[in-house]
C-alpha cells in the first residue's frame, strides 16, 4: 500500500520557488489516478455508500446543506471528479462541471464519474476559461496546498463564482506562520503549502471581497493547532447562509 502522504521536508525560504517551480507538475504523473483511485477514492466512496462516516465528504455535504438554492457547481482542481459521486449519493443533481490539469485524471473521470451531462475539462486553476459569475458554487478540495500562485487560483474562483466559493479540505495552522514543504503524495514527490488560517482569511475577505460564511473542522491536531478545514465564503455580500 501506498502512503497516501509523507515525508514532509519544510523547506527554507530560498528553496520554496525553484521546488514549487521544480514540481508544478507533479500531479500530471500518469501513475497518479491509478494510485488516488485504489488507495483513497474507491475506500473512501465505499464507505460513504455504507454510511460510514469520511470526513472530507461529511464536510463537504455539511457545509452544502447550509447554503440555499445551488444550481451549479465548479469543482477546481477535480482530479477524477470523484466528488460528483458524492453529490449523486448525498441527492444533490446541480449541475456538474470539474477541471483539473492532469491529462489522465481527466481521462479517468470522464470515463468513470461522469453524468452525460457533466463536463470534466482539462485546465489550469490560474486560468480558468470559463466567463464571469458563471457557477453558484466554486469549490476547491485539496488544491490551492499545491499551487505557488495560489492568490491567483483564489482569484480565478472569485470570479467565475456567482454566489459561493468554498476552499474545501485545506490544511491551516493557527499560529504557525504558512510553510511551504516537498512531500511525496503517493509515492510521487510535489510541492505543499500549510496556510496560516488568518492570513488566508485576511486574503478571501479584504482582498477578494469575500465574507466568511461557515466553516467546518475536517480533522484538527490540538496540540500543533493545525489540521484540515473547510471555508465557505459569500462573494460580494449578496446571499445568506441559513443558520
Amino acid at each position: 500500500m501506498t502512503d497516501i502522504s509523507s515525508e514532509y521536508r519544510e523547506l527554507l525560504p530560498e528553496e520554496v520557488d525553484d521546488i514549487a517551480r521544480q514540481y508544478a507538475d507533479a500531479w500530471q504523473n500518469p501513475l497518479l489516478p491509478a494510485l488516488q483511485y485504489s488507495e483513497c477514492v474507491l475506500p473512501e466512496l465505499q464507505k460513504f455508500r455504507s454510511r460510514i462516516p469520511v470526513p472530507p465528504f461529511d464536510a463537504l455535504i455539511a457545509c452544502l446543506e447550509k447554503i440555499p438554492s445551488v444550481s451549479s457547481i465548479l469543482d477546481v482542481g477535480a482530479s477524477s471528479g470523484y466528488y460528483r459521486r458524492v453529490l449523486d449519493m448525498s441527492g444533490y443533481t446541480m449541475s456538474y462541471v470539474g477541471i483539473d490539469s492532469s491529462p489522465a485524471m481527466v481521462e479517468l473521470g470522464r470515463r468513470m464519474f461522469m453524468r452525460p451531462d457533466d463536463k470534466l475539462d482539462l485546465g489550469d486553476a490560474c486560468d480558468l476559461p470559463y466567463p464571469d459569475a458563471s457557477f453558484d458554487v466554486v469549490l476547491s478540495g485539496g488544491t490551492i496546498m499545491h499551487i505557488r500562485d495560489y492568490e491567483k487560483a483564489i482569484a480565478e474562483m472569485v470570479r467565475v463564482s456567482n454566489k459561493y466559493v468554498i476552499l474545501h479540505r485545506t490544511p491551516v495552522s493557527f499560529e504557525q506562520p504558512m510553510a511551504f514543504y516537498l512531500k511525496k503524495g503517493y509515492g510521487v514527490p510535489m510541492f505543499e503549502i500549510l496556510f496560516n488560517q488568518q492570513e488566508l482569511l485576511r486574503l478571501c475577505c479584504d482582498q477578494y471581497g469575500l465574507s466568511l460564511a461557515l466553516f467546518y473542522t475536517i480533522f484538527w491536531n490540538k496540540e500543533r493547532r493545525s489540521g484540515h478545514r473547510t471555508f465557505v465564503f459569500v462573494k460580494d455580500k449578496v446571499v445568506h447562509v441559513a443558520a
